[in-house]
């Protein structure tokens, strides 16, 4: 089969930020579950890799803050009616110092003032407390406000004396907003001006002057004076904040004993899309570029290159062997710039499987500058992510994976299902008992589908599949309604009404359906009662073979030619 390449672009773990003479300013970030440090450089917001060295137990992260020594992670229960607790650990390597359980449940903590501050929501307004060492907490400010339909949030200039309480909604920007002093317990009404948009639903960032503070949201942030309100703007794409949960900022000290840390970009042809799926074999272009970086302070580098007798890249997983071609490009100075091109691909005869690679543990060397000593040939630090892609190879079954024994690759899902080309996702699917699950609500339809790689026959066809409905407990009564699609429209639907496995199976004669490229095969779920889930597996769409022809048509699968999408890699 023919294959056609086009051209994407990957990222591993991006890391790398602004050089400062002295300390470095930085953010963290508690809400992805683990906690990083990230940093302002020239493509935007990068991560350091400082791992803490705790572990969440199973508890939702729901705020964070730091001082320029500590990072403070707030963790709430599982019951709404538990209390809330702090882990602490350094801010400068992540490593863990400790736990403190409180005798109050927060909704936010800051930092300001050289203290700890936690923020508690009731009925009726808002309370800021003190936190010390031993957990206990002491009121400050009592304020009335509104809670219900809102989430407070609660901001520390770090290096100042304030506390910034802000009420956003699920849509909305802040529909309330103060300014508080801890040492007086002065409460002031805080105003933008001009009023934020409406879609600031995040958080707020004091930063480290406590001069100025930013709406932080996903679409766009907006600055402001602080604590004035004054002079509002939205602020360019690559000096936003990382989305999400983000403590205001702190000082990092990166220093002449830590290592340089590169972002690395990994473009070219890749013969994987949305679902990370390929029926053909492999054999695609890699070029690794040097994009931005970061060296310790009052450090240069130069003679940036893979490290002597290094292959950059090494097989992390799969059946079969990648063949991994290299050419390293000559060593430069410490910019944007090419460093390797690389050839990765799978032998004819390699096997249906998941595979992968990723970057070798120090790939990379450069010279160290600092004051008249330079050390030449030091590590450089480089991502340790791993791009990862599944082949199944061509058969008489035009649908890839259609067994779910690759995970989730080669399908896309839609919590709101249509037929329309947007909204789908790779990560929108869920596997569970051996296939993969629909579950429709009431009011929301949930679909799954998948682009063809292999062009549909110009004879019948015949869909088939196992599906059974996995209801929630206790038992309701209700069914789920599956209608299935080939490139938009309906050819079948049946009812999964019952917790036993059973076979759908029906025959495709419309000759609008044959000879088609770029098909795709849909399936949606309805619930009018919203009662569970169906589950899908081993789905097959094959050509109906004349009695003379099948050797033929399936000799002719392996050389119709594969469409064309856009690709990008999953790491």
């Amino acid at each position: 089969m023919t294959s056609k390449y086009f051209s994407a672009v990957l990222v591993l773990n991006c890391l790398g930020f602004v050089n400062y003479s002295g300390a470095t300013v930085a953010v963290y970030q508690p809400g992805n579950g683990l906690g990083e440090i990230s940093v302002q450089g020239f493509n935007g917001p990068m991560a350091l890799p400082v791992v803490q060295e705790f572990s969440t137990n199973g508890q939702e992260i729901i705020g964070g803050t730091a001082s320029n020594s500590n990072l403070y992670a707030l963790f709430d229960g599982a019951s709404s009616l538990s209390n809330s607790m702090i882990a602490i650990t350094d801010a400068q390597t992540g490593v863990f110092e400790e736990t403190i359980p409180l005798n109050v449940r927060l909704n936010d903590i800051a930092y300001t003032n050289g203290q700890l501050y936690g923020l508690e929501v009731d009925s009726s307004g808002i309370q800021i407390v003190s936190i010390v060492s031993t957990g206990a907490v002491t009121p400050l400010v009592t304020q009335t406000a509104t809670t219900a339909g809102v989430n407070w949030r609660l901001s520390g200039a770090v290096n100042g004396s304030s506390l910034f309480a802000m009420a956003v909604p699920a849509i909305g920007s802040p529909t309330a907003a103060y300014t508080i002093d801890p040492n007086t317990s002065q409460v002031s009404p805080f105003t933008f001006s001009p009023a934020p948009p409406t879609d600031i639903t995040s958080e707020s960032v004091i930063d480290l002057a406590g001069d100025a503070i930013t709406l932080n949201n996903l679409s766009a942030q907006y600055r402001y004076a602080y604590p004035s309100g004054a002079n509002g703007y939205q602020i360019p794409s690559l000096s936003q904040y990382p989305f999400g949960v983000v403590s205001d900022e702190f000082t990092y000290n990166y220093s002449t004993d830590k290592p340089a840390y590169i972002n690395l970009n990994l473009s070219g042809s890749l013969p994987v899309g949305f679902d990370f799926l390929t029926r053909s074999l492999p054999n695609f272009t890699v070029q690794t570029t040097l994009l931005n970086g970061a060296a310790p302070d009052g450090t240069t580098l130069s003679n940036v290159g893979v490290a002597p007798g290094t292959q950059l890249f090494t097989q992390a997983s799969g059946p079969s062997a990648l063949q991994i071609s290299e050419i390293p490009l000559p060593a430069g100075f410490f910019s944007d710039r090419a460093i390797s091109n690389d050839t990765i691909s799978l032998s004819p005869g390699a096997q249906r499987g998941i595979y992968s690679y990723q970057i070798t543990p120090n790939a990379f060397t450069a010279d160290y500058t600092y004051g008249s000593t330079t050390d030449h040939g030091r590590p450089v630090d480089e991502s340790s992510g791993q791009a990862t892609f599944a082949y199944d190879p061509v058969s008489s079954n035009l649908v890839g994976n259609g067994d779910f024994s690759l995970g989730t690759a080669g399908w896309e899902a839609d919590g709101n299902a249509s037929l329309l080309p947007t909204l789908y996702s790779n990560a929108a699917v869920f596997l569970d008992n051996g296939g993969i699950s629909l579950s429709p609500s009431s009011s929301e339809r949930y679909g799954v589908r998948q682009l063809l790689q292999i062009p549909t026959p110009n004879v019948p066809m015949t869909l088939s599949l196992d599906y059974q409905n996995e209801f929630l407990e206790p038992e309701p009564s209700g069914t789920i309604e599956v209608a299935a699609y080939l490139n938009g429209t309906l050819i079948g639907e049946f009812v999964a009404n019952s917790t036993a496995s059973q076979t759908f199976e029906t025959e495709i004669d419309d000759p609008s359906l044959q000879n088609l490229s770029d098909a795709y095969l849909t399936f949606i779920a309805s619930d009018s009662e919203g009662s569970g889930f169906v589950n899908l597996d081993n789905i097959s769409l094959t050509a109906v073979p004349e009695p003379a022809s099948f050797g033929l048509l399936v000799a002719g699968l392996a050389l119709t030619q594969r469409r064309s999408r856009r690709c990008y890699y999953l790491c």
